[in-house]
């Protein structure tokens, strides 16, 4: 359960429910609340308000919390994610997604942006960009490798051109998808991207959310809408023609 939190940063208890209950099991609050209670007596855990996204409580790791993982074999990089309430949302919504990807029969792993984070801190083979998730899908023949970003704000023209700059020269995945809240963002991403050579597509939240399979992506460099199967399809037969 503390791994857990830790690898989301925040999560609510309804997600931390989901995450920790296997796929064809039905979930158990009742213990889960025993154990929060527990995690909580002993200073590992703090409990917050909960948020539009999550209205339910929301849980993060106390430095006590973060100081035990490295003892249950796992490192995380500190992000002081309850100091940063702006950010709670953004968190949470990206669990929203990832647990709709855990239903997706093409999904095989997650790697969090607390991984990714550590990696890079640890120069254990960093990718280009801390991004949101890193995550592995099954393709036709071959396991593709797909970054993720949530992106709720646009940045400036000269950071999404060094964004750019770094995806192009990002080796270790085979595309990255930005999946944004607003119709307004994906706007400024396509125009941002429209140029990219790397394959980088536009999903929305709540399609995503809802069911990644039946999502549709807008790929920029072309200018036209897809289904997210197919972006699987076309990323996959890039990779097998640079090989």
């Amino acid at each position: 359960m503390l791994l857990q939190v830790g690898r989301s940063g925040i999560v609510s208890r309804n997600q931390l429910c989901e995450f920790l209950t296997p796929r064809d099991e039905k979930p158990n609050k009742k213990v889960l609340g025993n154990r929060l209670r527990r995690l909580e007596a002993h200073d590992l855990l703090q409990r917050l308000p909960g948020i539009r996204a999550a209205p339910d409580a929301l849980y993060v790791l106390t430095r006590a919390g973060e100081s035990y993982l490295p003892g249950a074999g796992e490192y995380l990089s500190h992000r002081g994610v309850a100091q940063h309430r702006q950010n709670w949302e953004h968190w949470i919504e990206i669990n929203h997604i990832h647990l709709a990807f855990r239903k997706a029969w093409r999904f095989i792993t997650w790697e969090y942006e607390s991984q990714i984070r550590t990696r890079s801190d640890c120069g254990d083979r960093p990718y280009q960009k801390e991004y949101d998730a890193v995550i592995t899908l099954v393709g036709q023949d071959d396991l593709l490798s797909v970054a993720l970003e949530y992106e709720r704000t646009p940045k400036s023209a000269p950071r999404y051109e060094q964004i750019r700059q770094n995806l192009e020269s990002e080796t270790q995945i085979d595309a990255c998808l930005y999946i944004v809240p607003a119709p307004q963002l994906k706007a400024a991403l396509s125009n941002a991207f429209e140029k990219a050579h790397k394959p980088i597509y536009i999903g929305s939240y709540q399609d995503f959310r809802h069911d990644p399979m039946e999502a549709k992506v807008f790929y920029p460099r072309l200018s036209y809408e897809l289904p997210f199967l197919e972006m699987l399809q076309m990323v996959e037969e890039r990779k097998r023609r640079a090989a």
